[in-house]
């Protein structure tokens, strides 16, 4: 992570210097997904919100654009800015509204079912943290029956986090712990595996959670 930082951080330097805006916009992701991936989050979002700003200014990168505002939404979950999440899933989902009615032009393939597991799960966090349980729930519902015909795997993994999230917080700890065990199956990235030290903590399970946490050490 730190060589592909530094190299990212030249490449992004470069860009800013001969004012090349998709230079900065690919490094702008590169580099907030790994400090996503670390924990960085605070950083990640001025990232992704750098790239974000410029993309919205090219109509025809309106695939691009909406994997930034789920990056930035994601992030800013996970630092609990409600209020700025909640404004950016309401952009994501006139975005992708817009998409749908042909404002960008006509794409048959673009991934609306990813687009919708990945927005119904942010609102399945963000209603969480928000101590709406019934919004959450409803959210989560609306995933559940769509989650078989789903072939992406980041999306899949990411309902399965928001799940658990949502099972710890109502205390039903043994289910958050198999849907992020699943999730962890997936994808193994800082997050999950710090939800997962989280869970084994209300379990009692304190053995386990100091392994989780000194795994994430490392």
């Amino acid at each position: 992570m730190e060589k592909a930082a530094d190299n990212t951080i030249s490449l992004y330097n470069l860009a800013k210097d001969h004012k090349n805006e998709n230079g900065i916009i690919c490094s702008c992701e590169t580099l907030g997904l790994i400090n996503q991936k670390i924990g960085r989050d605070s950083v990640a979002v001025e990232l992704f919100s750098e790239g974000m700003n410029l993309l919205k200014k090219k109509k025809n990168e309106y695939r691009y654009l909406t994997q930034f505002i789920c990056n930035v939404i994601e992030s800013e979950l996970r630092l609990d800015r409600l209020a700025s999440a909640r404004h950016h899933l309401i952009f994501l989902k006139d975005h992708i509204d817009k998409i749908k009615n042909g404002y960008f032009g006509t794409d048959p393939l673009f991934p609306y079912l990813r687009c919708f597991v990945l927005l119904k799960s942010y609102d399945v966090i963000l209603n969480v943290k928000a101590k709406n349980e019934k919004g959450a729930r409803q959210s989560m519902d609306q995933v559940t029956p769509l989650i078989n015909g789903l072939t992406d795997d980041y999306a899949k993994a990411y309902f399965l986090y928001s799940k658990a999230i949502y099972y710890m917080y109502v205390k039903h700890y043994d289910k958050a712990l198999l849907e992020i065990n699943k999730e962890i199956e997936m994808e193994q990235s800082f997050a999950p595996m710090k939800l997962r030290a989280e869970i084994l903590y209300k379990m009692g399970n304190l053995k386990e959670s100091v392994f989780q946490y000194q795994e994430l050490l490392r």
